[in-house]
C-alpha cells in the first residue's frame, strides 16, 4: 500500500489526476468499477512492486505493460 500511495503522490505532483482505490474489495471488482467509470489508464501495484515494477493497463485497447518505477 505504501508503494501505491507514493506512486499516486508522484503522479499528482506531475499534474495527473489520480484515484487510489483502497477499498476492501477483490481486484476484479475494482478493475470493473474503473472501467465503468471510464478511467483511461489503470496502474496495478501488485507483487511485482518488490522488483520495482507495476502493471499499466490502457482501457481502450486492454494493452498491458510492465513499467519500472523508481523507489
Amino acid at each position: 500500500m505504501r508503494a501505491a500511495i507514493d506512486l499516486a503522490a508522484q503522479l499528482e505532483a506531475a499534474g495527473f489526476d489520480v484515484i487510489l482505490d483502497d477499498r476492501d474489495e477483490r481486484p476484479g471488482v475494482k478493475f470493473n468499477d474503473a472501467d465503468l467509470v471510464g478511467i483511461p489508464f489503470r496502474i496495478n501495484v501488485g507483487r511485482k512492486v518488490t522488483e520495482g515494477t507495476v502493471e499499466v493497463v490502457l482501457r481502450s485497447t486492454r494493452e498491458l505493460r510492465d513499467v519500472t518505477i523508481s523507489a
